[in-house]
C-alpha cells in the first residue's frame, strides 16, 4: 500500500503453437521447455495526493467531531451521571456528521 507494488503478468512462450503440436511432445522434451516467463512492470498506479489529503482532512474532522460532541456528554455524565437519555441524546448528536462524512468520503473515494 506504500506505492511501490509491481504488477506481473504471465506470457507464454509456446503462443504459437496449436494444441495438437504440444499434445504430440514427449514429456521430456515439454519439461525442459519454460512455459511461461513472469513479466514485471513498473506501471502501478501513483496514488493520487487528492485522495490522500482528503482521507486525512475525513479522519481529523471525524476526531474533531467526536471529541466535540463528547465533552458536553463526559461533563454532564461526571455531574449527574448518564441515563438513558442523555447517552440516546449523545448518539443522536454525535451520529448525523459522522455519516456525512462518511458518505463524502466514500463519494470522493469513488470519483477519484
Amino acid at each position: 500500500m506504500t506505492g511501490g507494488s509491481k504488477i506481473v503478468g504471465i506470457r507464454s512462450k509456446q503462443g504459437a503453437e496449436s494444441g495438437s503440436k504440444a499434445r504430440g511432445k514427449s514429456a521430456a522434451s515439454r519439461a525442459s521447455q519454460p512455459m511461461a516467463e513472469m513479466i514485471e512492470t513498473d506501471d502501478a498506479p501513483q496514488r493520487n495526493r487528492g485522495l490522500m489529503l482528503a482521507n486525512i482532512v475525513a479522519i481529523f474532522a471525524a476526531l474533531a467531531w467526536t471529541v466535540t460532541a463528547s465533552l458536553p456528554f463526559i461533563t454532564a455524565a461526571q455531574i449527574s451521571g448518564a441515563d438513558l437519555s442523555a447517552i440516546s441524546n449523545f448518539i443522536a448528536t454525535l451520529a448525523p456528521p459522522l455519516a456525512l462524512i462518511a458518505l463524502l468520503w466514500a463519494l470522493y473515494a469513488r470519483s477519484s
